[in-house]
């Protein structure tokens, strides 16, 4: 590794510093304001303490940080914490409602409402995929984003991995990804891959990759690149070793190298700000490469319509939106732009649930939905993995949260050897067996919704 920092250190520093750039990452919102020092500094101590056990299972600070909720509910470290572990849990639509806790519209949103209307009348709509993958064709780098805490958004990127390793593209670049871990060597994630792995769409986006003949690059700031002197601001000096890691492991050792990037937020802006340097800008500076970037944060799926954004609300509306993320274009063929500093806007359908679980989670037709008994969860709540039966360290192919139920519906692969674990919320084990099935894999047509 390039850090003397173990992986447990790592894991908790990266938990606490994630939090802290989750707001500055994503330009498109802004916090409401926070209560005063006082109950706020003792709420952000709680909220950290909760974060016992999450090493061994990133999950398990979930019953503490919802015991704080009276205490602590109205803050934004607490509300984003919540929404983090919610989303590990499986649980898709309390991730968005904590997230949006702490969100309102911009201004420009607001102006843009008055607009919307007519404007749709005049755009059209194009499959995600099939747009970027035809004009990535004469690219060098291509960079996706997603909101950490929603789980749907690595699901384009996930679709584009077959067509841009047809075209060339061999080396996979994830932000989430912690420098060191041998994940080309072993061939799948484990818990110490990096934090934001343990989600099983992030985990089965690695393991598609692998398959499929990319190598993984993490490129995250090590350790020592922080203490290097430098007048950059904090984070202009994470962005700009993102940058320079990214370009030392693919371009300088391969110069002709095609590199799909899966990153953050924000760090895919293409133009510095008087507040915010980001990674492509980075790229840019350093490389000389245009590259083509796909936000799917300004159009994504909120906790409610009201809370995004009214190009996105209105395309629903005149039935824009088809079966997979599409790019609106104009009456020529352009994209709309919606701000500025990317070349892109995604967005993808609302979730839609079944038997309490969002479609998506087939995964492109990777996962076949499961009904299996769970009598442990009868009496209580419990969290149900469903794990490589071979590999006890492979990040689990699915979890869920059931709360008093006799039976949950799980996404599994279709051809894997899977045992289920189960734990209560503190995690401990309370049951482990084969994932015999009480119903026959159902056929999957969509990785959206069906």
């Amino acid at each position: 590794m390039e850090t003397s920092t173990s992986l447990p250190g790592l894991l908790r520093i990266c938990i606490i510093a994630a939090f802290a750039l989750l707001v500055s990452c994503n330009s498109a919102l802004r916090a409401e304001p926070t209560p005063g020092s006082g109950p706020a500094a003792a709420c952000d101590d709680l909220t950290r303490r909760a974060l016992t056990g999450i090493e061994e299972h990133v999950w398990a600070p979930l019953q503490s940080l919802r015991s704080l909720e009276r205490e602590c509910g109205s803050l934004a470290v607490y509300r984003q914490m919540r929404a983090q572990l919610e989303s590990f849990a499986g649980n898709h639509a309390q991730a968005l409602e904590y997230w949006d806790r702490n969100y309102r519209r911009r201004n420009d949103d607001a102006e843009a409402a008055d607009t919307a209307q007519g404007f749709v009348r005049e755009i059209k709509a194009e499959s995600a995929v099939a747009y970027i993958a035809e004009r990535s064709s004469d690219q060098q780098i291509v960079m996706i984003n997603e909101r950490h805490h929603v789980s749907s958004d690595r699901l384009l990127t996930l679709s584009l991995l077959d067509p841009l390793y047809r075209q060339g593209f061999r080396y996979f670049a994830v932000e989430a990804v912690w420098p060191g871990d041998d994940i080309n060597q072993r061939g799948y994630p484990t818990k110490n891959t990096g934090y934001y792995v343990r989600d099983v769409v992030l985990a089965e986006m690695l393991r598609h990759a692998i398959a499929l003949g990319y190598e993984i690059v993490a490129y995250e700031m090590a350790d020592w690149q922080k203490d290097t002197p430098d007048s950059r601001s904090k984070q202009a000096r994470r962005d700009y070793w993102q940058a320079r890691n990214l370009l030392d492991r693919t371009l300088a050792k391969d110069p002709e190298a095609k590199v799909l990037v899966h990153c953050g937020w924000a760090h895919l802006q293409e133009q510095a700000t008087a507040s915010w340097e980001p990674m492509a800008h980075f790229v840019r500076e350093i490389a000389g490469i245009d590259p083509m970037t796909v936000d799917q944060t300004r159009l994504g799926e909120r906790s409610e319509p009201g809370l995004e954004h009214p190009l996105r609300v209105e395309s629903e509306r005149r039935g824009l939106a088809g079966v997979d993320p599409v790019i609106l274009l104009t009456e020529d063929g352009d994209p709309i732009q919606i701000g500025t500093g990317v070349d892109l806007r995604a967005f993808s359908l609302r979730t839609q649930f079944v038997n309490g679980r969002p479609g998506w989670m087939e995964m492109l037709g990777r996962r076949a939905a499961v009904t299996l008994a769970v009598p442990e969860c009868r009496e209580s709540a419990c969290i149900i993995e469903a794990r490589n039966a071979e590999r006890a360290d492979e990040v689990a192919y699915d979890r869920v949260e059931a709360v008093r139920r006799n039976s949950i519906v799980l996404y599994l692969p279709m051809q894997a050897d899977v045992e289920l674990l189960l734990f209560d919320l503190e995690g401990n084990a309370i049951g482990r067996r084969p994932a015999a099935t009480s119903s026959p894999p159902r056929t999957l047509t969509s990785c959206w919704t069906r």
